[in-house]
């Protein structure tokens, strides 16, 4: 392995457990949720994020994207510095703009969201966490473009060690509920901003460039269109469930759509850190399309292994971690977990749009798959609830990927053998369908649920799945996650 290789997977090992960190305190904090909040006061605190969440996607102008963009454009250490310190002003006016809205149209945001004008007083506070998590997320975009691993890693201690101490408090000590995990996030976010901006400007400065301001707008307002597109695809499910629903309709679908997230966090994002960049080094390859291939059939095996096990074992979780209120949020984690393995599919094989310059395709197959979910969510929802829902959203992923899917091997053939995935599909979803079957009893469910794994993996390596080399390369990711790093070596040689 170069010593280019070496580094490259050293720093996205290092930023995996830094974005981990970051991402723990909502995996952590799930427990104490669903143990002294109620199933309606989790929708509630999910909308109130939801709608934030929205004016984030607005006023935030994605200038974190330009960052690395034009920090590594610039030789000059004034202007990388410059860069930084002009994207920060930029994002804290415009956000603070966007709060003002917040706190302006608080009764009627509260009456859109919650149909009601009582949460107005809780949206407006939590609105103040706009300009305060916008400036952590440029920080932190910032210390990625600088390469400051290590500063990476201890800054997102610090955050994840002030989110649990405050919310320990505020909800388990003091019982203050939704207001507590407002306060929580208020404090947590004002220390977090104070250190980090202290941190960053003592490096930079406080400098503002009006031309690189510009810059910045110019490149960023249409990747804006395309989050205002996907925060619609993927956040608009809330609003439906709410209106065809009530709040606790919301808090149950919301606490099995966690448990996609920690797929997309564990299974894919770790990996995607690294092929963001790599999948450039295989298309200068001497048989990119073999790579390609290879790649993409050992990384398809660990998600969907990671899929079946999240599906199998949530009932099992939920039932320790959770009160009885929350226990049927399991339902939903099929549907979501497959949702974002399409979701995984579709970042890996968009490398024709991104190839050739066509990425307009990925605003349409989001405009698309928006409209896809969200019929499904006025017919599914009256019905079946939170599962209908699921459904729905399944189905707009599954669109968006056959869009950008079939737009992408247009422009440019990877060569997937899609024969061999469907295999592991079919034998997850078979083991998967015994598990209803187990025994009640928690220690049995957990330990047949166990078993079922070892099978699952046991029949892929012995029914004509795989080829003797893709046999020991499953192999040896299973012993040790870390060989990863020869999927990369072996994209370096050739």
């Amino acid at each position: 392995m170069s010593r280019e290789t070496k580094t490259l997977v050293r720093h996205t090992a290092i930023y995996t457990v830094g974005t981990l960190l970051r991402n723990l305190a909502s995996i952590i904090m799930l427990p104490i949720y669903t143990r002294h909040l109620s199933p309606s006061d989790y929708g509630v605190i999910e909308l109130l994020s939801t709608t934030v969440d929205l004016f984030a996607v607005v006023f935030g102008l994605r200038v974190g994207e330009a960052i690395f963009r034009y920090h590594a454009n610039y030789q000059e250490t004034r202007d990388k510095n410059e860069v930084i310190s002009t994207a920060l002003i930029l994002v804290a006016g415009l956000t603070l703009f966007g709060l003002l809205l917040i706190w302006v149209f608080g009764r009627e945001l509260s009456l859109v969201a919650f149909g009601t004008t009582r949460r107005a007083t809780e949206l407006r506070l939590y609105g103040l966490t706009l300009p305060l998590a916008a400036i952590i997320e440029l920080v932190f975009i910032s210390l990625r473009a600088e390469q400051r691993a290590w500063s990476f890693v201890v800054l997102s201690t610090l955050r994840l060690t002030l989110q649990l101490g405050f919310n320990i408090y505020f909800v388990v000590l003091e019982q203050m509920r939704v207001i507590g995990v407002v306060y929580s996030a208020l404090l947590s976010g004002s220390i977090m901003v104070a250190v980090l901006t202290v941190y960053m400007l003592s490096r930079t400065g406080l400098r503002f460039s009006s031309n690189k301001a510009r810059e910045f707008v110019a490149f960023s307002w249409p990747l804006v269109l395309s989050a205002i597109a996907t925060f619609f695809f993927t956040s608009s499910d809330r609003y439906f469930l709410r209106h065809f629903g009530d709040v606790a309709e919301v808090g149950i679908y919301s606490l099995g759509y966690q448990f996609g997230y920690m797929l997309l966090a564990v299974g894919w994002s770790p990996f995607a850190g690294i092929w963001d960049s790599q999948r450039y080094v295989v298309l200068k390859s001497a048989d990119p399309q073999r790579l390609f291939n290879n790649t993409f059939v050992v990384m398809s095996a660990i998600l969907i292994f990671g899929a079946l096990g999240i599906s199998i074992f949530s009932k099992d979780v939920l039932r320790i971690m959770s009160s009885r209120h929350f226990w049927r949020a399991y339902q939903v984690v099929p549907m979501i977990v497959t949702a974002y393995v399409f979701q995984a599919w579709t970042s890996f094989s968009n490398v024709g749009l991104l190839l050739r310059g066509k990425t307009l395709h990925m605003f349409f197959a989001t405009i698309v798959a928006a409209l896809v979910a969200s019929t499904g969510y006025v017919i599914l929802i009256p019905r079946y609830g939170a599962i209908g829902a699921s459904i729905a959203t399944l189905f707009g992923f599954i669109t968006r990927f056959t869009w950008i899917y079939s737009a992408s091997q247009s422009a440019y053939n990877m060569g997937l053998r899609w024969w061999k995935v469907i295999k592991i599909g079919v034998v997850a979803v078979a083991v998967y369908l015994v598990s209803p079957f187990v025994p009640a009893g928690i220690v049995w469910a957990i330990a047949l649920h166990a078993v079922e794994m070892v099978v699952f993996i046991a029949l892929l390596l012995m029914l004509p799945v795989f080829d003797e080399q893709e046999r020991s390369r499953i192999l040896a990711l299973i012993r040790n996650p870390r060989a990863i790093r020869a999927i990369f070596t072996e994209v370096r040689e050739s």
